[in-house]
């Protein structure tokens, strides 16, 4: 059995020198049949140059929640984002945004969406991850994504079931080795951040099966918490004395049950508005 696409990975080796296999390569991947064609921007961050650890300001790439919003209604359909309904199944989508929020009004009814005049049925519900993993000789690399609450796989299941790729939106990656402070990261943040107010206020106007104006919704962030730290700018953690921020308990000091407590009253109201 002959593999076409082993055949033409195998054509990039044909070069005269390691460069040139680069490049050849490079020209594969690139290629519509094997990249989603979503539009990746910069942003303008300061770096350290991780061989010369000289201060540098660079053009950054990262892939906005707006590029993948229109990228996933106008060529994917919108399933990725609406709960597995077909941007051309409107009713269905809208009615499952509807009763989404509707629920999450008694976990947060302070949420800006209750006190706008965004219609809560063309609002998707969205969180930002970030994480540190391990890159070349186990260097830490942040990974910042975005993951929808509602699963393509439908609302019954969990929001990470499925393949990562169709559950994560990548945003950025950044090695640590070209971190200059915390400021590399909040200038991404910043970003990441005037892209999201936007797709929140203004919302994105997409043109697949249907026209539609759709807005992004932002409900929190999740990651370890190195990452949380950062983002934040937190002087808790698991590290630190007092190591929740959202109450006053110390290392040393059982706080599973203060935890459990605090968190109970929303986890009965939100089971309760579900039934």
């Amino acid at each position: 059995l002959r593999d076409p696409m082993l055949e033409r990975l195998a054509k990039c080796s044909r070069a005269s020198d390691e460069a040139n296999v680069c490049r050849n390569l490079h020209r594969l991947l690139k290629h519509p049949d094997f990249t989603l064609q979503v539009q990746i921007d910069n942003a303008t961050v300061d770096i350290t140059h991780p061989r010369s650890r000289k201060h540098t300001v660079v053009p950054w790439p990262v892939i906005k929640l707006s590029s993948w919003l229109r990228y996933i209604v106008e060529e994917q359909g919108g399933q990725l984002l609406l709960g597995g309904h077909h941007v051309s199944q409107t009713g269905l989508w809208k009615q499952m945004l509807r009763e989404f929020w509707a629920r999450y009004r008694g976990i947060d009814p302070n949420h800006p969406i209750y006190h706008s005049n965004i219609d809560p049925a063309t609002a998707i519900p969205f969180m930002v991850h970030g994480d540190d993993g391990r890159g070349r000789n186990h260097q830490p690399v942040l990974v910042i994504s975005f993951q929808a609450l509602l699963s393509h796989m439908g609302p019954g299941r969990l929001n990470q079931s499925g393949h990562s790729f169709c559950s994560r939106l990548l945003f950025s990656i950044l090695p640590s080795l070209c971190y200059r402070g915390d400021s590399t990261i909040f200038q991404l943040l910043s970003c990441l951040a005037d892209d999201c107010i936007s797709l929140f206020q203004d919302g994105l106007v997409t043109n697949g099966a249907t026209t539609e104006r759709i807005h992004m919704a932002w409900l929190g962030c999740k990651g370890d918490w190195v990452w949380l730290r950062k983002a934040f700018c937190l002087e808790t953690g698991f590290s630190s004395r007092r190591v929740c921020h959202m109450c006053d308990q110390q290392a040393g000091y059982p706080y599973s049950l203060t935890f459990l407590i605090f968190f109970s009253k929303y986890i009965y109201i939100y089971t309760r508005n579900s039934l």
